[in-house]
Parts: C-alpha cells; sequence; structure tokens
C-alpha cells in the first residue's frame, strides 16, 4: 500500500517553511545502514494520535505524476492548496484513540529537535510545523512479524478501520483498572484487544447463554503481542550469540524473531519458550527487567491460559463463571503481587513491564558506540478531524492498494 500526503497548512503560511531543508534531509537519510529502521509521521488532532510508515518525503509534486493522483486524498487535488513537500506513505496505524491524556504521554516520550531536545508538548510547542523531533528508543511500529501475527497480513490501516469505536472504554480501562504506567507499557495492537475482550464481556457477562470464548481470544491475542514485544530484544542476533548454548539449544529455528512473519509464536510456544531450561531462565533474569519472573511465573500462567481457551474454543463455549475467573476476581500468581486482582491483568502489566537491562544490538535497532541513545529522526504534523477522516478513506480503499517492493 502506498499514499501520498503533503505537508499540512503549508498554504495558509505566506513566509517559506524555515527548516524545509531539515525536513528534505531526513526522506534523504532514512533507513542508512539499519534496514529495519523506520521513519515515522505522526498525526493528531489532539484527542486521536496515529503513526505513518514514511517511504519518502519530496518536494516533488505528485500531483503532476498522473499514476500517483489515485494515491493522494481528494480533497488535495479539488483545493489546489500548495505544499512545501510530500510524505509518500506506506500505512498508519492508530496508537491512542479518544484520549487526549494519553496523546498528551506519547508525545512527550518525543524529543523537538529545534526545541532544545525539550519533550514535545502540544500546549507550547506545536510551532512551525511540521516538527522534526526523535524517538530516544528504538521502536517498530510496522514489522512484518507483528504484522502477521495481528492482523493476519492486512495492512493496519485496513485492519483498524474495522476497529472503529473503543476510546472511550479504553480511557476507562486505563483510568481505573490497568493504571498509566502499566496502559502505557502496553503495545497499541495489545491495548485494542484488551478494549475489545472487555467490550464483549460488558455487554453479554449477563446472559447466561452466551458464549465468552471470543474475549479470551482477544485477551490470549493480547499476551501474545506483549510477549513478542517484550521478548524479541532478547532472542534475537546477536544477543542470543552471546548466550550460553543450552539457552539456544532450547529454542527451535521458529522461535528466533527473523521467522515470525511466517511463524507467529502462540500462547503455547511462549510458554514452552519461557520454561524451556533453567538455563533459558537464568539468561532472562541477567538480560531483563523481571526476566525470572518470566521464565517461573509467567510460563505457567501462559501455559495455563492457553489450554482453557484452547478447550473452550474446542467445545465453542466458555461460561461466565469461569471468564471472569480469568478476567478478574483471582488472586494474581505472581509471587510480588498480593493484590486481589486478574491474573490476566496483572500478567499484562507486569509483562509489559520487562525490558532490557541494558540497550542491545538488534535488528530493531543499535545503540550508540559509546552506549547513548539511538536518534531516529522522525516528523509530526498536527491535522484537523474532518481532514483526517477523508485521508483515512482515501488510503483504505482499493484504490490505493499496491504490491510494495
Amino acid at each position: 500500500m502506498r499514499s501520498v500526503s503533503p505537508a499540512h497548512g503549508c498554504s495558509n503560511r505566506p513566509q517559506p517553511l524555515p527548516h524545509l531543508d531539515e525536513n528534505l534531509a531526513i526522506g534523504a537519510e532514512q533507513y542508512g545502514d539499519e534496514p529495519d529502521a523506520e521513519t515515522h509521521l505522526y498525526l493528531t488532532d489532539y484527542r486521536t494520535l496515529y503513526v505513518a510508515h514514511v517511504a519518502e518525503i519530496t518536494a516533488a509534486d505528485p500531483r503532476r505524476e498522473p499514476d500517483e493522483r489515485t494515491r493522494i486524498p481528494a480533497h488535495y487535488l479539488a483545493d489546489g492548496r500548495v505544499a512545501d513537500f510530500w510524505f509518500r506513505l506506506w500505512d498508519i496505524r492508530r496508537l491512542v484513540q479518544d484520549d487526549t491524556e494519553s496523546v498528551i504521554h506519547d508525545l512527550q516520550q518525543l524529543r523537538n529537535v529545534r526545541y532544545e531536545d525539550k519533550p514535545v508538548s502540544i500546549y507550547a510547542g506545536m510551532v512551525d510545523l511540521p516538527l522534526v523531533v526523535t524517538e530516544p528508543e528504538p521502536v517498530q511500529y510496522f514489522d512484518e512479524a507483528t504484522r502477521a501475527q495481528v492482523t493476519g497480513g492486512a495492512y493496519w490501516v485496513e485492519f483498524e478501520a474495522g476497529q472503529a469505536g473503543g476510546g472511550r472504554l479504553a480511557r476507562n480501562l486505563r483510568q481505573n483498572l490497568f493504571g498509566d504506567e502499566a496502559w502505557h507499557r502496553l503495545d497499541p495492537a495489545s491495548r485494542t484487544f484488551v478494549v475489545t475482550a472487555e467490550r464483549i464481556l460488558r455487554d453479554h457477562v449477563d446472559e447466561p447463554a452466551f458464549d465468552l470464548a471470543p474475549a479470551l481470544v482477544e485477551l490470549s491475542k493480547a499476551l501474545e503481542v506483549t510477549c513478542a514485544r517484550v521478548l524479541r530484544p532478547v532472542l534475537a542476533m546477536p544477543p542470543l550469540a552471546k548466550a550460553p548454548s543450552a539457552v539456544r539449544e532450547g529454542l527451535r529455528a521458529e522461535d528466533l524473531p527473523e521467522a515470525w512473519a511466517a511463524h507467529p509464536r502462540t500462547l503455547a510456544d511462549w510458554a514452552r519458550i519461557l520454561g524451556s531450561s533453567k538455563a533459558m531462565a537464568d539468561y532472562l533474569g541477567r538480560t531483563l527487567r523481571d526476566g525470572r519472573w518470566l521464565a517461573e511465573s509467567l510460563g505457567p500462567v501462559l501455559a495455563d491460559f492457553a489450554r482453557y481457551r484452547n478447550r473452550a474454543a474446542d467445545e465453542a463455549v466458555a461460561g461466565r463463571a469461569d471468564a471472569i475467573r480469568w478476567r478478574g476476581g483471582t488472586r494474581c500468581r505472581a509471587r510480588s503481587c498480593g493484590r486481589r486482582e486478574t491474573p490476566l491483568r496483572c500478567t499484562l502489566g507486569s509483562a509489559g513491564a520487562a525490558h532490557p537491562r541494558h540497550r542491545v544490538r538488534g535488528r530493531a535497532g543499535k545503540a550508540g558506540g559509546d552506549g547513548g541513545e539511538l536518534r531516529l529522526r522522525v516528523v509530526i504534523v498536527r491535522v484537523r478531524h474532518g481532514q483526517w477522516r477523508r485521508l483515512r478513506s482515501q488510503i483504505a480503499t482499493s484504490s490505493w492498494k499496491e504490491a510494495r517492493s
């Protein structure tokens, strides 16, 4: 899929864009020696936040190219507005929906290059858009393995077009169940699955004959995505190459991140990987914060839940009592947690908190030679809600689809 979008707001600004060359330089510099690196374009109306995968930044007007006109939003063709440059996009993901507090939180993780690398602020920093910002931590939103696992191969913009709504429920879960810290640690796809599961449960939990198995399937997807995100840095090469041979011997070829696009890992796979050996538990304990908890406590929870979920799916029924037991009301199995809350909620929050103790060199990015931060240059623009609806509708149409080279 490929789309073309202009740098917004240029037609209302009489003077030249002061950092035009800097924006174009990002397009010229992107990727380089890091084939898996991504250049991101963040779009927000302050209540919802999207991230786009940038293929190209160009000053050439694509409206002059007949082959490109079908990939340009119709309203930009109709009014003929002037743009300093254009973004060519591969795909778009939704990070936050209808939650201004979460938008503020996510934007504050970015650093404004032209404002002394201070956190991006929607109150005082939205000047001379698009901003040029950096991501202090390496992040991939569009890797093929995650997309295959979550969407079944569909583009994110197509997948999320069918996931409309849920913003108010997501905000409620963040504020009243998970808490800000645990919620923001989850991958956006994990949050979407949790919201879908919670909606099913809340809508049908009082119907005795209703099969709640789909809610448990959504929760299992959230766990699978969380495990993949947390374990990717330590299961990828070269970090794994330095691990003891007993760690590598307990893994199959399809357990390595390079194979996840073709062989997505299931709950049972993650339980097997985490519990493969004492050497694995020791390795995770050394390389991940709470890594030993992952092996000793998370693994058994995943195995138990996988067995129940598979049985419920085969029998095409999941009773209210079992669904409530997994969702909430029973004591967490984590040794450090004495709260009376759901194993899955506590497990998601705890697993999401695990991260490498030290920066590791892997396919997700590489740290500087002096241990400094990885600085991927990205850009951010603000869009009005109506304009975004039109842009998203245009992207989701078949006229924008093409095989990616």
